[in-house]
C-alpha cells in the first residue's frame, strides 16, 4: 500500500485500481504472492484492511485527511470542551472506537458501519452542543 500511495500521493488511485497495481508489484517480485488480488483482472474488490492505508491509497493524502477530520474532530471538541458533560465519555468512546477499528478494518467499506457511526455520531453530538450550550442544565424546580 506504501509503495502505490508513494507513486500516487495527492489524489491515490481509486477504489478499483489496487487489485491490478498489487498483482503487478506480486508478478514483479516486489510482493509476497500471500497478497495476490484474486478476480483483479475481472474488477473485483480488494482493499488493504486498514481504514488509514485504504484511504491512502484510493483517496491519496487528500482522502486520509478527510477520513482523519471526520474521526479526530469529535475526539477533539470533547477532550476540549466537554469537561464534566455526561456526553463526553459518549464522544471520546465512540471516536477511540472507530480509530482503533480501523487499525485492522476498513469500517468504512461497507455502507451499514457508515450509517452506524454516522448516526451514533450524531445522537453524539446533539446531546454534547446541547449540553455545551447550557442549554442541557436540570431546571430547578420550587
Amino acid at each position: 500500500g506504501l509503495r502505490i500511495a508513494a507513486d500516487h500521493p495527492l489524489f491515490g488511485i481509486g477504489v478499483a485500481n489496487v487489485g491490478p497495481i498489487i498483482n503487478e508489484y506480486v508478478d514483479a517480485g516486489m510482493a509476497s504472492k500471500a497478497i495476490w488480488a484474486d478476480r483483479a483482472d475481472v474488477g473485483g474488490a480488494s482493499h488493504l484492511h486498514s481504514a488509514y492505508f485504504d484511504a491512502l491509497v484510493f483517496k491519496g493524502v487528500m482522502g486520509l485527511v478527510a477520513l482523519l477530520a471526520v474521526l479526530l474532530y469529535p475526539l477533539w471538541l470533547a477532550l476540549r470542551y466537554g469537561r464534566g458533560l455526561p456526553a463526553r465519555p459518549v464522544m471520546v468512546g465512540l471516536a477511540t472506537a472507530f480509530l482503533i477499528f480501523g487499525l485492522t478494518e476498513d469500517p468504512f467499506v461497507r455502507n451499514n458501519f457508515t450509517s452506524i457511526y454516522l448516526l451514533f455520531l450524531l445522537c453524539a453530538l446533539t446531546r454534547f452542543f446541547y449540553e455545551v450550550s447550557g442549554t442541557g442544565r436540570e431546571v430547578q424546580r420550587e
